[in-house]
C-alpha cells in the first residue's frame, strides 16, 4: 500500500448495488468486501407462510456471517437493499447500516480519516447532498470527496478521455469521459443488461429460480468418496474430455480454462484435480431442515447466491455469434436443462447438452445435484447483444424537464453493448470520436465474463476501424476498477486540495459540494 505522509488518511468506499467494495487509499484493491444488502429481524410474519410482518427492532445487520447461514439462524430475517433500480439511495438507513459495517470491517475510526465516495456518474444532486450531511452530521468525518465511476475508472486505466462501459449488477451504464471531466449528459443506461438479468437468465437453465434449492434450507452429511460409473471405466478419458470442455468454454486464458475443471465438481483449484474428480467424488446425504419463519426475501436471496455461483463458473460468451441460437428477447433461453431428471439418471446428471459438437461442462449444485450444460451456457450473455433499451439518467426536480431532455438525445435503445458504446460517442463533439473509440474500458462485475472483451472487441470495430477495448487481464482489477481508481487519486498531491472539510460544510452549508466535486 502506496501512502504519502503529505497526504490526507483515507478511506475509499465503492457501494454498489450488489458488493460494497472498501479499503485505505493507496492500496491496490480493497481490503474488505461485501453484499449490499441489510438485514433485520422482524415478527413471526412476512415469512413463505405470507403473514404480515412487523420489526422487531432498528437494528440492522451486514456482511456475510450476519446474513448466511441454516434456517435456523436467519429466521425472520427480512432482507432489503438501500438503492432503487438505477442504483440511487432510496434507503437511508439501510444504507448507514452498510457504513456501520464498513468502519467495523476496517477497524476505523469515522472521524480520523476523509471518505472518498465512489458514486454511479448518474447520481443526482440530491442524494449526494443528503448523504453528504449524514457523513458530517452523523459520522464526524473530517472530509469527503465524491468521484463519479467512470472518472476514477479511467484514473485506474491511466486514461483521460474515454468511454467506460459499466456493467453492473442492476445495469450496464456507457459514459464518455472527456480530459477526465463525466459528460453527463451523453451517458446511456439500460436495466435489461446487467448481472441481475444475467442471472435470471442463467436460471432458466436450471429451470427457474424455484427449482434450486436453497442452501438454508438442507444439511450434508458426508459418507465418503464415490466413483462415478463412466468415469471409473476410463479415468483418463474423462480428464481429457473435463479439460476439452474447459478449454472450449470461452475462457480468456488457460488459466481460467484450467480453474474451470476444477470448480466442475464445486471445488476449488487447490483442492482437487481433474483428475481426482474423474477418479470419483465426494458422497453424501441431504437432510432437510425445517424452514419456518424463513422470509420470502431471505430465499430469494438464497437461491440468487446458487445461480451466481452457478453463472460465475458456467456462463461465459461465445466469441462467433453466429454459432450461438437465439434467445428471447427478454433473455430467457428457449433450451432450458430439464430438470425433471434431476438426480434420476444412472451418472447423476440433469439435462443433456443441446449440440453434440460443443462439449458439456459438468457443475454441482449446493445439494449435490450435477448438471450437464452445453452450448446452452452461452445463451445468457447473449442478452448482452440484443436490443437494450435505455433507461432514463436525468432526474430533475421537474420531471417533466428531464423527460424533454432526454427526448433529445435521439434513438431510444441501442444495438448491443457495442452499439451502446457508438451512440453514447455519437452524443458528444466529433473532435472527440477517434480518443473516445481508442479508450473503451469495461469494468463492473459482469464484465469478467469469459470472451467479453473479445467479443466486443470484434464488434467495435464494425464502427471505427481504430477502436480499442481496455480490460485488465486480472478480473479482481477489472471489476473493481472505480475503486481502485479512487484509491490512487486519494494518494496524489494535487488532489489534496479537493477534499470537501467539515468546516467549510459548517461555513458554507452543503451545496458547495456540487462545486468541489464536479
Amino acid at each position: 500500500m502506496f501512502a504519502s505522509p503529505q497526504t490526507v488518511p483515507a478511506i475509499v468506499l465503492d457501494v454498489g448495488s450488489r458488493t460494497t467494495k472498501a479499503g485505505f487509499a493507496g492500496a491496490d484493491l480493497p481490503q474488505s468486501l461485501f453484499p449490499s444488502i441489510v438485514g433485520s429481524y422482524i415478527s413471526e410474519g412476512g415469512s413463505l407462510e405470507g403473514t404480515p410482518a412487523k420489526p422487531l427492532a432498528n437494528t440492522v445487520f451486514a456482511g456475510y456471517e450476519n446474513l448466511l447461514g441454516t434456517a435456523e439462524r436467519v429466521r425472520f430475517l427480512e432482507l432489503r437493499t438501500a438503492f432503487d433500480d438505477d442504483g440511487i439511495i432510496q434507503d437511508w438507513a439501510a444504507y448507514e447500516g452498510l457504513l456501520d459495517y464498513t468502519f467495523h470491517q476496517l477497524r476505523a475510526s469515522p472521524e480520523e480519516y476523509a471518505l472518498l465516495l465512489v458514486e454511479a456518474s448518474h447520481n443526482p444532486k440530491r442524494p449526494r447532498e443528503e448523504l453528504c450531511q449524514v457523513l458530517f452530521e452523523k459520522y464526524g468525518v473530517p472530509a469527503v470527496y465524491f468521484g463519479r465511476s467512470a472518472a476514477l475508472a479511467c484514473v485506474a486505466a491511466g486514461r483521460h478521455t474515454g468511454v467506460v462501459l459499466d456493467c453492473g449488477a442492476s445495469g450496464v451504464t456507457a459514459t464518455p469521459v472527456v480530459e477526465g471531466n463525466v459528460m453527463k449528459q451523453a451517458i446511456l443506461r439500460s436495466r435489461v443488461a446487467g448481472g441481475n438479468a444475467l442471472t435470471r437468465a442463467a436460471a432458466e437453465l436450471l429451470g427457474g429460480f424455484d427449482a434450486v434449492r436453497p442452501a438454508y434450507a438442507f444439511r450434508r452429511r458426508a459418507l465418503g468418496r464415490g466413483t462415478n460409473k463412466r468415469d471409473a471405466a476410463d479415468p483418463e478419458a474423462a480428464t481429457e474430455e473435463l479439460a476439452a470442455a474447459a478449454s472450449t468454454d470461452g475462457s480468456s486464458s488457460s488459466e481460467e480454462a484450467d480453474d474451470r475443471v476444477d470448480l466442475i465438481g464445486g471445488r476449488t483449484p487447490d483442492t482437487e484435480s481433474a483428475a481426482s474428480v474423474a477418479e470419483g467424488r465426494m458422497e453424501f446425504r441431504i437432510e432437510p431442515l425445517d424452514v419456518h419463519g424463513v422470509t420470502r426475501s431471505y430465499d430469494e436471496y438464497a437461491r440468487i447466491e446458487v445461480v451466481e455461483d452457478f453463472k460465475h463458473h458456467v456462463c461465459c460468451v461465445n466469441r462467433e455469434p453466429s454459432s450461438v441460437e437465439d434467445v428471447a428477447e427478454d433473455g430467457t433461453a428457449s433450451n432450458a436443462v430439464s430438470w425433471e431428471t434431476r438426480k434420476a439418471d444412472d451418472e447423476g446428471l440433469a439435462g443433456q447438452p443441446a449440440d453434440p459438437d460443443i462439449p458439456p461442462i459438468r457443475y454441482e449444485l449446493p445439494d449435490g445435484t450435477l448438471v450437464s450444460i452445453g452450448a446452452e451456457r452461452y445463451r445468457p450473455a447473449e442478452i448482452l447483444f440484443k436490443t437494450l433499451p435505455h433507461a432514463r439518467t436525468i432526474k430533475e426536480d421537474r420531471p417533466f424537464l428531464a423527460y424533454i431532455r432526454e427526448r433529445e438525445r435521439g434513438p431510444s435503445s441501442s444495438k448491443g453493448l457495442a452499439g451502446m458504446v457508438a451512440d453514447t460517442i455519437q452524443r458528444c463533439e466529433g473532435a472527440q470520436h477517434r480518443e473516445m473509440y481508442a479508450g473503451v474500458i469495461l469494468t463492473g462485475g459482469s464484465s469478467v465474463l469469459p470472451g467479453l472483451s473479445d467479443r466486443l472487441q470484434t464488434e467495435l470495430y464494425f464502427y471505427h476501424s481504430r477502436s480499442k477495448m481496455h480490460a485488465a487481464a486480472n478480473p479482481m482489477e477489472r471489476k473493481y476498477m472505480a475503486w481502485t481508481g479512487g484509491s490512487i487519486l486519494a494518494t496524489f498531491m494535487d488532489f489534496q486540495q479537493n477534499w470537501f472539510s467539515r468546516a467549510e460544510y459548517l461555513e458554507s452549508g452543503v451545496s458547495l459540494v456540487q462545486k468541489r466535486c464536479p
